[in-house]
């Protein structure tokens, strides 16, 4: 079982259109999800407009190797993403699938480039156990 990270730019919001967000930010995003739309899975349906663009990376690589390319990626508009943060929710999502504990660090560099386009950072950790992982069990 091998360790996964997955990096991702959210830009959400209830008034601004997909479309919308995606003039302003100058940018075509990897994928959209409308009001309204389903939640695979479930019965539930989306309740924001959602602009996601992913660091580009494979999921193997390391969480600052895909923040170092998300960063990239917006370089040339930074600027316009802080421009919408007080008409949407901005934040960078860390997911990582590990089965060992994980490195994590952000260096005050990487924090300035959060602050500077108005992001939230959200870190999901998931342990996942291969055969070998000791369960505990209740006598």
């Amino acid at each position: 079982m091998t360790d996964r990270i997955i990096v991702k730019l959210y830009v959400s919001s209830e008034t601004l259109s997909c479309e919308e967000i995606t003039s302003r930010i100058n940018m075509a995003p990897d994928n959209i999800t409308r009001i309204g739309d389903p939640v695979p899975l479930t019965i539930l349906v989306n309740k924001l407009n959602v602009w996601e663009l992913s660091s580009g990376l494979d999921d193997t690589f390391s969480i600052k190797e895909q923040l170092v390319s998300l960063f990239k990626k917006i370089e040339s508009v930074q600027n316009n993403i802080y421009q919408l943060k007080d008409v949407a929710d901005i934040s960078i999502s860390c997911v990582a699938y590990y089965t060992a504990q994980p490195p994590f660090y952000l260096d005050a560099d990487m924090v300035k480039k959060c602050c500077a386009i108005g992001a939230s950072v959200d870190f999901d950790v998931y342990h996942r156990c291969d055969r070998d992982c000791p369960v505990k069990t209740t006598d």
